[in-house]
């Protein structure tokens, strides 16, 4: 290999051909892999494959065998190169092997963390707009309570326009109110030209009274949209206070994903850290010992 006094603009093209020749069958493959056969499986265990999602590689079908195929194939071709001692060869086949690694460590957690959560993420105290709250009014005409999930969005619109809201379930009209619930499918509302972004095409809710005087509510809303048609809320109310703990939504496991990827991805980091440490130590001592001699 070059050293730094003998590397001359020839020899710099000659390491980086053959650096882009690693590279490049091993760009293509990866664009294969991951933009074809990924999303290939999704599509299969989505659509001919119902609940093959539920736990872990339960659904995995010939297409994600496939990917994990055709990267052990890349794998044991660079651990070949490697032994023939070819150029670069080591550093991808490292590359490939802690990406696949963190990859397939990425999905299980992600996976466990949704189960272990049944789904559930912090809401914080400003959550998405698309959370759902149970809202009751006097019903004047019919001498009882109107029941009304609203989006978080929403919320202080409604609340001026009715002053004698209450975020509390009175005493004993829990079944009314949940009678009153929207029960409408997609289809039936999608039939009648009734699409709306703010009306609740179903919606549910469930309440537990606790000793505070709070009430903990779990409400679950649907609107007709392209996306995360449905979201759950977990929060404890008071009269006119909404305190937001939970959510629960269509791209939960897309969230367990980008905190599963930042934990292992934090986990790689640290590891190259702690070798490229002991490879500076080590080299510092060689350096000190053949100074003293």
């Amino acid at each position: 290999m070059p050293t730094r006094s003998a590397l001359t603009p020839g020899s710099f093209l000659v390491l980086a051909g053959r650096f882009l020749l690693i590279l490049f069958p091993l760009a293509v493959a990866s664009f294969v892999v991951f933009n074809v056969g990924v999303y290939g499986f999704s599509a299969l265990a989505e659509y001919e494959q119902p609940g093959s999602l539920e736990t872990p590689l339960s659904g995995a079908g010939p297409l994600l065998a496939a990917a994990f195929t055709s990267i052990l194939l890349d794998i044991a071709v660079l651990a070949y190169l490697t032994h023939r001692r070819v150029l670069f060869a080591k550093f991808f086949l490292v590359l490939l092997s802690v990406g696949t690694a963190s990859l397939v460590a990425t999905y299980y957690i992600e996976v466990t963390a949704a189960i272990h959560f049944n789904g559930w993420y912090p809401a914080g105290s400003n959550p998405a707009p698309e959370y759902p709250v149970l809202v009751i009014t006097p019903d004047e005409q019919a001498g009882g309570y109107r029941a009304e999930v609203i989006q978080w969005q929403g919320l202080a619109d409604f609340r001026r326009e009715n002053p004698e809201y209450s975020f509390l379930v009175p005493e004993g009209q829990d079944a009314v109110l949940q009678s009153q619930m929207p029960r409408d499918t997609f289809v039936k509302r999608t039939l009648a030209h009734q699409e709306s972004r703010t009306d609740a095409v179903s919606a549910r809710f469930e309440v537990t009274r606790l000793r505070s005087g709070r009430q903990k509510l779990i409400v679950s809303g649907s609107w007709y949209r392209n996306q995360n048609a449905s979201v759950r809320s977990w929060y404890e109310a008071e009269a006119h206070q909404v305190y937001p703990k939970y959510m629960n939504e269509g791209d939960t496991y897309g969230i367990y994903h980008r905190d599963a990827f930042l934990l292992v991805a934090s986990v790689d980091l640290a590891g190259l850290g702690f070798y490229l440490r002991r490879r500076w130590k080590k080299r510092r001592a060689l350096r000190t010992a053949v100074a003293t001699q």
